[in-house]
């Protein structure tokens, strides 16, 4: 079954450049909501990382601190099991579903 706010989703977390992924979600018959909901959904973690990222950095500067906190560095190790491992499975998956449901549709009569 078609679930757009999946397929919208599992996009936007996808390896792909941003713009591809922006373009390739305008030509899906997509509404509103679920565009946007993908869009929020996906970078709000990133946002807060981010934010985080620039905080503990201008604290090292000032000398603040003097090395990063444990919490950074979850942070980001928690980032490079999602790159590279949990975000390319699910678009695995998802693809594979997608080979799945046509060579079903090419058996039945």
């Amino acid at each position: 079954a078609w679930i757009p706010f999946g397929v919208a989703l599992i996009w936007r977390f996808s390896f792909l450049p941003e713009f591809v992924k922006n373009f390739g979600l305008s030509v899906l018959p997509l509404k509103p909501i679920h565009f946007v909901t993908a869009v929020v959904l996906h970078g709000f973690p990133f946002t807060c990382l981010w934010t985080f990222l620039g905080a503990e950095t201008g604290a090292l500067a000032r000398g603040v601190v003097l090395e990063p906190s444990r919490t950074l560095k979850m942070l980001v190790s928690g980032v490079y099991i999602f790159g590279f491992f949990v975000s390319p499975t699910l678009v695995g998956l998802w693809v594979k579903s997608l080979k799945d449901k046509q060579n079903l549709k090419r058996k039945q009569p």
